[in-house]
């Protein structure tokens, strides 16, 4: 834990110094959209980062720990299986979480006490903004759509990728909040910059992320992928489209007209 939080606040410092010394303005996404907004500094920011790190997120891991479930000793050999299975749970069961406590509980208005309001404020325009929020947002936001996924994952015996997640994630939200976009490395910060200036698309998607139930939902600020749920209710109406046409058809060759007696029999006995 706290090699991740050591390059958590070096990528974050790195950040901060281009900000400062002005050096990479130009791979900004939008460098004024915020006008004269007072957006949150760094150092304004940085307790309550360090805050939730030190007296959230370590008790949390510490907890998992003394309860065998996470972070001990795999005795038993580590398996390709068992790290490819921790790909796929880590991957899916971070997206699946974060975007069902993300959009479902703390942007909806019967939550609001959670304050992710404060989150917001940061409007993602500083790499340290990835953990500066309400100790009880970054409970639903940030541990616990980590660690139940890394749990399962490590009742696999599953070793390398829980701690490449850990590591990887913490970078990612680093980069993502950053405002920039790393265009030489081939890194896009601006889905996420999109949910925290429109704040009703991509729960989910972003730097590093599958964006599964965005694309499901149909709430990516940038996808061309139309809802799972859209594409579902096109195939059921053309099923019954088709389903009708069928009756129709039925009914058309039933009801056919006799020329010989002037009538359409089969409909006048129905």
């Amino acid at each position: 834990m706290g090699v991740g939080i050591l390059v958590f606040h070096a990528v974050a410092g790195s950040f901060q110094i281009a900000d400062h010394f002005n050096l990479a303005q130009q791979h900004r996404n939008c460098p004024n959209a915020w006008g004269k907004q007072s957006l949150p500094t760094y150092v304004q920011m940085l307790p309550l980062v360090v805050v939730n790190q030190v007296l959230v997120l370590l008790p949390l891991m510490l907890l998992l720990e003394r309860a065998g479930v996470a972070f001990h000793e795999v005795r038993a050999t580590p398996s390709l299986g068992a790290e490819l299975f921790a790909v796929i749970v880590m991957t899916v069961g971070h997206d699946m979480l974060f975007y069902i406590f993300h959009r479902f509980v703390l942007h909806s208005p019967h939550f609001r006490f959670l304050r992710h309001d404060i989150h917001h404020t940061s409007k993602a325009h500083s790499g340290v903004s990835a953990m500066y929020m309400h100790p009880a947002d970054f409970v639903l936001e940030i541990a616990l759509p980590y660690l139940v996924p890394l749990v399962i994952a490590m009742r696999m015996n599953a070793v390398v990728v829980p701690a490449v997640t850990l590591a990887a994630g913490s970078v990612g939200g680093v980069v993502e909040h950053s405002g920039y976009n790393l265009t030489g490395m081939n890194i896009d910060t601006t889905t996420h910059f999109l949910h925290h200036r429109k704040g009703h698309c991509s729960f989910s998607d972003g730097l590093g992320s599958p964006g599964l139930m965005d694309t499901a939902f149909g709430t990516a600020c940038m996808s061309a992928i139309p809802a799972l749920y859209t594409v579902l209710v096109q195939i059921q109406s053309y099923v019954r489209r088709t389903r009708s046409r069928a009756r129709t058809k039925r009914m058309d060759v039933k009801c056919a007209y006799d020329e010989c007696t002037g009538t359409s029999p089969a409909c006048s006995a129905n």
